[in-house]
């Protein structure tokens, strides 16, 4: 039975000791790295959650440039639906300045061009669409 006791306080010190050099290594996650919350509110089709929500990934450099793109398109998309087209094109700029192979970007971004009767442009950003 004594050795049952000295195995259980070797663990138990091993465990504790395990816990504090994780705790003092890595600081709490930041909860404002989370692109999930951006993600289930494009998912959910929340427009203003989208807007909020995707912002705060969009500006937080630290994020995944992959996740930013989502977010940009995302936001974009809610303000095309919304008529504020250059927020819109803004949005949609900056998603093909992060990842140039943004398809759905240009194709976007091209239609809100036409829309306004920027022709030029929106030839441009179609045939931008249709290299890739």
């Amino acid at each position: 039975m004594r050795l049952s006791v000295a195995m259980f306080a070797a663990v138990l010190t091993m465990t504790l000791s395990v816990r504090g050099a994780v705790a003092s290594r890595e600081p709490a996650a930041d909860p404002r790295l989370d692109a999930g919350v951006c993600a289930v509110a494009a998912a959910a089709s929340d427009a203003d959650a989208i807007v909020a929500k995707c912002g705060a990934v969009i500006d937080n450099e630290k994020m995944a440039k992959a996740d930013r793109v989502d977010a940009l398109m995302a936001r974009a998309d809610v303000y095309a639906r919304r008529g504020k087209d250059d927020l819109a094109i803004a949005d949609y700029s900056v998603a093909v300045s992060l990842d140039p192979m943004q398809v759905d970007a240009f194709n976007n971004r091209g239609e809100i061009f036409l829309r306004k009767g920027d022709r030029p442009r929106a030839l441009a950003d179609f045939g931008a669409a249709l290299k890739l």
